[in-house]
This record gives structure tokens, sequence and C-alpha cells, in this order.
């Protein structure tokens, strides 16, 4: 990695706005989690958007709800990860809790319209891929009239690099087969939403 200052990050995207401008490409904000440098990311948000850059945000939604108006002001697409609609399963396997997550998911999607959200679920056998897990991620975004496309993305083990150059354990799990992952994009396709599968 490499530290920068926002201007740097500014003058390094500006060179290439004029492939922005043909492409309706943009800028993805990504991370761990972007909200948790919130002055940081604040300041590019104000700058690019100011140069009419387009601005996706890919979160986990743990962020505090007063950031939600904010944010909808600055962003124009959220790449919202939803991992678990069970709370205590949630807390089992990221240590937190998912009200929050859900309550920000709910607000973006009310005060922003669905055109500027897009659940994304990290399927992880073992944590999320049984047929009560999926049903369940239906039926809250059933719940708060969610429609349009849901991002579907298998488990994968292209971190393991990462975790052995920083000397952390890398937990190698199953991965889906290719019929599970047909059956799950099927559930979400026969509930009237729009799947798309990575991998």
């Amino acid at each position: 990695g490499k530290e920068m200052e926002s201007g740097e990050i500014l003058e390094l995207v500006l060179r290439d706005k004029i492939f922005f401008q043909n492409s309706g490409g943009g800028v993805t904000f990504t991370g761990g989690e972007p909200t948790f440098q919130k002055d940081f990311l604040f300041d590019l948000l104000t700058e690019f958007k100011s140069n009419q850059i387009h601005c996706a945000l890919e979160t986990c939604g743990h962020f505090p709800r007063e950031l939600v108006e904010p944010l909808i002001e600055m962003v124009d697409l959220f790449l919202f990860d939803l991992k678990h609609i069970d709370p205590e399963k949630h807390k089992q396997g990221t240590g937190a809790r998912n009200d929050l997550i859900l309550d920000n998911f709910a607000r973006i999607l009310e005060k922003a319209g669905r055109e500027r959200i897009i659940p994304r679920i990290a399927l992880i056998p073992g944590f999320n891929t049984d047929a009560l897990s999926i049903s369940q991620f239906i039926s809250y975004l059933e719940k708060v009239r969610y429609s349009g496309e849901v991002h579907l993305l298998p488990y994968h083990s292209w971190a393991k690099g990462k975790y052995q150059k920083l000397g952390r354990e890398f937990k190698n799990l199953a991965k889906l087969t290719k019929p599970e992952l047909e059956q799950i994009t099927q559930a979400f396709s026969l509930s009237g939403f729009n799947p798309v599968a990575y991998g």
C-alpha cells in the first residue's frame, strides 16, 4: 500500500476524467470499511462531486445512523454488503449484531431509491448458504420493498497470500458447487429479484 493525501488522489483520478465521461465509469471507495475514515472519505467525495465524477461506495453498512443522509447527498451508488439476517448468527460470524446494518440499508433504500443501492451477499458455506439463510435474505429484501439486482459473491480463497504476508491464519472453507450456486440464484430469481452471480 501507499499513503496519499486527498489532493494527490484527486490529481491522479482527474487524469482519467475523460475516460469516465466516455464510459460512464467513476470512482469506487472500498476497504476495509471506507466510513471508518469518514473525514478523509467526505473530503474526497466533495472533491469528486464538484468535478462531476460518479462515486460508488462499497460498505458493510456498520456506520453511525447520522452518516446516512450526508452519504446519500454525496454517493451515487451504494454497494451494500449483507452477511446474514439473523442477528445472533451475524454476531457469531462477524463479532457484531446487524441491527444497525439492516436499519441503514432500509433508510438508504427509502431515501435514495432502489436505483442507488445494490445488496451484495458474500456466500459462505456453513454460514449463510443454507435454505433458511437464503429465505431470510429474500424475506428481508421483500419486507423493505427492495427490487432489482442482488449480487451473489461466492466465497473464494484469493486473499490467502495476503494473510500469509501479514502472518495471519487463513481459514480454508468449502466452496459452493455450481449446482448450489444455481439453486441460490434461482431462489432469488423466483422471488422476483435480478440475481447476478460472480464466480
